[in-house]
């Protein structure tokens, strides 16, 4: 099934880098239209409020709040009961995981994860795809095939392994 519209798309995350990251992997998907930043969750509140988005994908650990008292903010308004959200985290507890089930949240990703990952994740939270792992490896497949003379540059423009080294600096890890 091919999709009929166009998708905007808001991410909250602290770090900049890694939601360009994130930016860039879902714009490999056309549909995905409109790609809109916030870093907190006051940022984000202003931008659904002053517009609407087909998927939320925060964050869950933000520097000045959890991104979990901003998705319960959210549920509490009737516009929002039924908002596509996507969870990434590099630390999830039970606990946290018991919450955003609570709040219907069904699609969380762990950090790091691959451009593969995120846009079958996306795809299958916003319903465009009921398997959308064939449609994402053609994109993929397509993408690689424009750049075909410039395929170690193009594989290595945003390696997999950059996103999980970004985020264990992130915590200090090393």
């Amino acid at each position: 099934m091919a999709p009929k519209k166009q998708f905007d798309i808001l991410i909250l995350e602290d770090e900049q880098e890694i939601a360009q990251i994130m930016k860039t992997y879902l714009k490999l998907f056309p549909p995905f239209h409109r790609i809109v930043y916030a870093e907190n969750g006051l940022q984000a509140a202003q931008k659904v409020s002053n517009q609407s988005f087909d998927l939320i994908i925060t964050d869950i650990q933000l520097n000045k709040q959890s991104a979990l008292s901003f998705i319960e903010r959210l549920r509490k308004q009737p516009r929002f009961y039924n908002q596509k959200i996507m969870v990434v985290s590099g630390c999830l507890t039970q606990e946290i995981t018991l919450k955003l089930m609570r709040l219907g949240i069904r699609y969380i990703l762990v950090k790091p994860f691959t451009a593969r990952q995120l846009l079958i994740n996306a795809i299958s939270c916003l319903g465009i795809e009921k398997k959308p792992e064939n449609l994402v490896d053609n994109i993929i497949v397509k993408v690689k095939g424009r750049f075909s003379d410039e395929k170690d540059r193009f594989e290595n423009a945003v390696p997999d392994d950059k996103l999980s080294d970004m985020i264990k600096n992130s915590k200090g890890e090393k």
